[in-house]
């Protein structure tokens, strides 16, 4: 399984545009809304992507951060539990 990011490289994560990645290289792809999840399964039909449906903090307080965090890991340990 090819990963785009890991632990080392996540500290200097920036925003990617998805649009100049060819996902057709990867075994899973995880769309965090709807939208993006939407755009890619019409853009590459053929591609495992998933729907995490998680809500975007930005602008928000600290709390909803770590919230949001808490529940990108929870999907996570799902995933690998489904997946891996």
């Amino acid at each position: 399984m090819k990963v785009l990011f890991s632990d080392d490289s996540i500290k200097n994560h920036s925003a990617k545009n998805y649009e100049n990645v060819n996902l057709d290289n990867y075994d899973f792809i995880i769309a965090m809304d709807k939208q993006v999840f939407d755009y890619l399964s019409r853009k590459y039909p053929n591609t495992n992507i998933q729907n995490w449906d998680i809500a975007d903090p930005y602008g928000k307080d600290i709390n909803a951060y770590c919230e949001t965090a808490n529940e990108i890991m929870r999907n996570c340990l799902k995933f690998n539990l489904e997946f891996c």
